[in-house]
């Protein structure tokens, strides 16, 4: 359970903490941030070098899927990075990505992203802030239509969306093998919205949630006694 419900769960689509939880369960990246090392790894793509302060060359990872099956190559990065760095788009948070210039194809796994001027914090908003689209499945369906029924190609696919009500997850069997994400060990997640911290203790303690976060301290005694 948890408050700041999410009015639309596309990643680029709301400015929410909540969201980007989200993303990275239903999306990956190019890149990884570890949470425990905080070090830079390799997730859709295997590796990146730096031929000038303004040039990024990624190579993609080979044999990823997204959740409708479609494989993951160059034409989803390009598309993904051209649409959220182009201001008609429209994303929530527009600086996240208004210091790229563009992304192009150098081969059917390699991509090279120009920057408009030297950026040292680039390859942290690849790993927390720019999951990668399918182009052909978003193309067809729209924003409107991606927003109600989203495919990525992280850890979870994403089942069924309420805006601002719940979203339903459920662990993606073809999700590629040696991700540093793991593979889930949780089968099914349902993320239901609640107005208020007060509603959201209710729910722990009567036993209809597992987990909420931004918790008040003065509460811990009350909830570990219980």
């Amino acid at each position: 359970v948890m408050r700041d419900a999410l009015p639309n769960v596309d990643p680029f689509y709301n400015n929410q903490r909540t969201g980007v939880v989200m993303h990275h369960r239903g999306w990956d990246a190019l890149v990884y941030r570890n949470p425990d090392t905080f070090k830079l790894e390799p997730l859709l793509a295997t590796e990146w070098k730096q031929p000038d302060p303004t040039t990024i060359e990624f190579t993609l990872r080979p044999g990823v899927r997204f959740h409708d099956g479609s494989p993951f190559t160059a034409d989803d990065v390009v598309y993904t990075i051209n649409l959220v760095a182009d201001p008609a788009s429209r994303v929530s948070t527009p600086s996240n990505y208004n210091w790229i210039e563009k992304a192009e194809k150098t081969g059917d796994l390699s991509v090279r992203v120009k920057l408009k001027r030297p950026t040292p914090a680039a390859l942290e908003y690849f790993a927390l802030v720019l999951p990668i689209y399918p182009k052909a499945y978003r193309e067809k369906v729209g924003a409107e239509g991606y927003a109600k029924a989203p495919v990525g190609a992280g850890p979870y696919k994403i089942t069924k969306v309420e805006p601002g009500v719940s979203i339903d997850f459920e662990r993606f069997d073809d999700y590629w093998a040696g991700s540093p994400k793991g593979k889930p060990a949780i089968n099914k997640m349902s993320v239901r919205f609640v107005p208020d911290a007060a509603t959201e203790m209710t729910e722990l303690l009567a036993g209809r949630a597992d987990w909420i976060w931004n918790m008040n301290p003065d509460q811990l005694e009350a909830v570990n006694r219980m």
